[in-house]
């Protein structure tokens, strides 16, 4: 984020709540022409219900954002509270549901800031993560579920088109207050919640959301209570001792208007990473809350994200971070990633281009190394899931040989490019992890990669090299002296280990070079071991 942004976020944090709140009150957020034109035509259908319209509506967050609000000022008058979209749109009937949605200002999706509409994906995630999760589980109540899963972040969505340089500073701090301690928020977290919860309140949104939202300023040690026994995932038997022995933490856990909250807080998470500590807590959460195997939610979670990028992004068409789009997958299936534009400035440096030294090499740990490279000799079928079996191989590189900066990528060779799936060190706020780049086995490029086991990238080689390495490539490296070790299987290209070699000298250079070729040695039969 350039400075004049950071300037611009650090000045509306310091705005009063309640008269930004009255601002944020007055606006509306924009439809394209389409989308309004087709919720107009499917509530002029006299074959298609309410009940089926509100079921519909789920796909445009803006206009069930609209109705809720409308919908909200009825039931404040009558004291009740609005759960579901068909209950919205029962009270309002279809002359003002026809009215709300012509009063919506039309805009194209190009022309919102990318940041509101990162956040609209983020809480389309939300709900597609609740749905895996929670629909089937909690039949009874899905509707609300629903509801209050998609427009939990709904304050922020206007607030991030309205003052789209705060994204960016949520982005590199994490939206949500962290929940891994009781010390509770600190400012911009509380000063987040306590604008969400007034706008909230103010448009008379589902008590899901609002208790939600307390829960994270208020109850915050029930929740760290929750997670240090959700932690222990690998023993369910201590967890529901724990969970018995500690009712009142029991009745708090069960509650249904957690699940949305969970459903957020990893939609959040994958944003940044899914491997990422954060998003872990909210998978472990989410297991102790359905008493489920974490593997069970983690697949889940990626089952959905993808479900969410197949359904409303199609390859090409989005310029936004889909967290799918980190996730690696069989040969054909993986997904097409974008540039995350919402959350680089251009002033932002690209990988490679920091402009700050490089972080020194660490000292060699040989039995660290040995241990991981064990590990992924002996046991690649043991890991969970392929982010658990090259996290083992980033601890090889980083804590065992001490290389401050590295990434690995796998081959799709449905898209015949590489896409990069696991980075260590990368410069805050590169995105590396996603990033991909065309690798077809007829280039040039190929070949010359099954000529190099060791392929070094230099000052001296890379005006030969220029022509030969793919543009995006290029982005990664920088102007950094880097060392790529391509894996192959019978000659085949199955993924590639670049390792930043700028901190070091010859002499650490050639200390680390025969443990590295061991350490690609032992992903590639590992990764082999673990497709079959």
């Amino acid at each position: 984020m350039s400075n004049h942004q950071a300037t611009d976020a650090r000045s509306i944090l310091t705005e009063d709540i309640g008269s930004l709140a009255k601002t944020l009150s007055r606006d509306l957020l924009p439809v394209s022409a389409s989308q309004r034109s087709q919720l107009l035509s499917m509530l002029a259908n006299e074959q298609l219900s309410l009940a089926e319209f509100s079921a519909r509506l789920h796909e445009s967050p803006a206009a069930a954002l609209q109705l809720c609000r409308a919908a909200g000022d009825i039931a404040r008058k009558r004291d009740i509270d609005v759960l579901t979209l068909e209950q919205a749109c029962n009270l309002l009937g279809t002359q003002r549901i026809r009215q709300a949605i012509e009063a919506l200002p039309v805009t194209e999706d190009a022309q919102l800031p990318a940041a509101c509409r990162q956040m609209l994906l983020i809480s389309q995630h939300a709900l597609f993560q609740s749905q895996g999760l929670f629909a089937q589980r909690m039949a009874r109540v899905w509707p609300e579920l629903a509801l209050a899963s998609l427009l939990f972040l709904a304050p922020c969505w206007l607030l991030a088109r309205r003052h789209p340089a705060i994204f960016d500073h949520w982005d590199s701090h994490n939206l949500l207050p962290r929940i891994d301690d009781g010390s509770g928020p600190g400012h911009d977290g509380q000063w987040l919640l306590q604008l969400s919860r007034q706008l909230a309140e103010e448009w008379w949104l589902s008590p899901w959301i609002t208790r939600g939202l307390k829960t994270l300023a208020e109850h915050r040690r029930q929740m760290v209570r929750a997670l240090r026994i959700a932690h222990d995932s690998a023993h369910p038997r201590q967890q529901q001792l724990a969970l018995d022995n500690d009712r009142q933490l029991y009745r708090w856990l069960v509650q249904p208007a957690n699940a949305p909250l969970i459903a957020n807080g990893i939609a959040l998470g994958a944003l940044h990473t899914w491997q990422g500590h954060q998003t872990l807590r909210w998978q472990k959460l989410a297991a102790l809350y359905l008493g489920s195997a974490l593997e069970d939610i983690c697949s889940l979670n990626h089952q959905q994200a993808v479900s969410l990028c197949q359904r409303r992004y199609p390859e090409g068409s989005s310029d936004l971070w889909l967290p799918a789009a980190a996730l690696p997958w069989p040969d054909g299936g993986r997904l097409p990633q974008q540039q995350p534009q919402a959350t680089r400035s251009p002033d932002t440096p690209a990988p490679g281009k920091t402009g700050k030294p490089a972080t020194p090499a660490a000292d060699l740990d040989v039995q660290c190394w040995r241990n991981a490279c064990q590990q992924l000799l002996n046991s690649p079928q043991g890991f969970h899931n392929l982010q658990a079996l090259l996290g083992c191989a980033t601890e090889a590189l980083h804590q065992g040989l001490g290389l401050p900066a590295h990434w690995i990528a796998l081959y799709n060779a449905g898209k015949e490019q590489l896409l990069v799936v696991a980075a260590h060190g990368q410069p805050a706020g590169s995105r590396v992890i996603g990033q991909s780049f065309a690798c077809s086995r007829n280039t040039q490029w190929y070949r010359w990669l099954s000529e190099n086991p060791v392929a070094l990238i230099e000052s001296a080689s890379r005006p030969e090299l220029g022509a030969l390495l793919p543009g995006p490539l290029k982005l990664l490296l920088g102007e950094h002296r880097h060392c790529l070790l391509p894996l192959w299987k019978d000659q085949q290209l199955i993924g590639m280990i670049a390792c930043d070699q700028q901190s070091l000298d010859p002499r650490q250079r050639q200390q680390r070079l025969t443990p590295l070729r061991k350490t690609a040695e032992c992903l590639q039969k590992a990764l082999i071991a673990f497709r079959r």
